[in-house]
């Protein structure tokens, strides 16, 4: 939950500055990929109770209710790590001859593309959710577990806030690198704008994301997610300083639905 949005949006910084390191965090994730494609085997033998809490435990029938509900989620979950993998020099399987993730609107669909990776969290939330309910049941049979049963939910709650601000803030760094170039220099700036940056026509940092008006860029792999991170969690908790906000209108679109998250998220607890 942590190590894959992580890559997704700091993986150009590792491969330029520390491409050891990259080979190695590349060899885990593989590792890790290599699971997730053993346990879609694994899930075709897994029994499930039906609606009336009897336990279905037919090869035919378990097949036909994975593939009815979590397999083509599961596949595509796993084959962006599998075919799209980059080594230090950047370039998979697929990209040995055409390296997709440098020329323009192709390196635009190759991101979105391995965006696709961060489906493994909606795998790791489905084991998270039966180990909470293996772990409510074993409370339950207890009375003298219910003080821990209590602690148990704050440190539920608590992990959720971290893991979510992590994941919208790496998403925002995402988010600032897709952004780039998007938008209509006219629409943004005005037909008659004057000033070129990074390809765009821009008036006063519009239609250039909060990384390039930030020159995040330049800066260290900690300084980079520190930042990120700073802005996820002032969003969500609905703060708002403004020193970090969006120019692009994906940007924009973006601190929208993380506000909304934020609202009602607290208003839930």
């Amino acid at each position: 939950g942590y190590c894959t949005p992580f890559l997704l949006a700091f993986e150009d910084h590792l491969k330029q500055k520390k491409p050891t390191a990259w080979s190695q965090v590349q060899a885990v994730d593989f590792v890790v990929d290599i699971l997730f494609v053993i346990d879609i085997f694994v899930q075709f033998c897994t029994t499930y109770e039906d609606n009336k809490g009897n336990t279905v435990d037919t090869h035919a029938k378990i097949a036909w209710h994975y593939i009815k509900s979590w397999f083509c989620l599961d596949v595509v979950s796993c084959l962006p790590g599998l075919i799209f993998r980059d080594s230090a020099e950047g370039g998979g399987p697929l990209l040995e001859n055409v390296k997709l993730s440098r020329v323009g609107k192709l390196g635009r669909l190759f991101k979105v593309l391995k965006i696709l990776k961060m489906l493994k969290l909606v795998r790791l939330l489905r084991m998270f959710h039966r180990f909470d309910k293996l772990l409510e049941n074993v409370l339950k049979r207890d009375k003298y577990m219910a003080t821990s049963s209590r602690g148990w939910v704050l440190f539920r709650f608590l992990a959720g806030a971290m893991i979510f601000a992590h994941i919208a803030g790496c998403m925002w760094w995402v988010t600032g690198e897709f952004s780039e170039g998007l938008d209509n220099p006219e629409i943004c700036c005005g037909a008659d704008a004057d000033v070129l940056c990074v390809g765009i026509v821009v008036q006063e940092n519009d239609c250039v994301s909060w990384i390039t008006s930030g020159n995040y860029y330049d800066s260290s792999l900690l300084h980079r997610y520190i930042t990120a991170l700073y802005w996820s969690v002032t969003t969500l908790t609905t703060v708002g300083y403004g020193d970090i906000s969006g120019g692009t209108t994906l940007e924009k679109i973006y601190s929208i639905l993380m506000m909304i998250c934020g609202v009602l998220g607290y208003s839930t607890v």
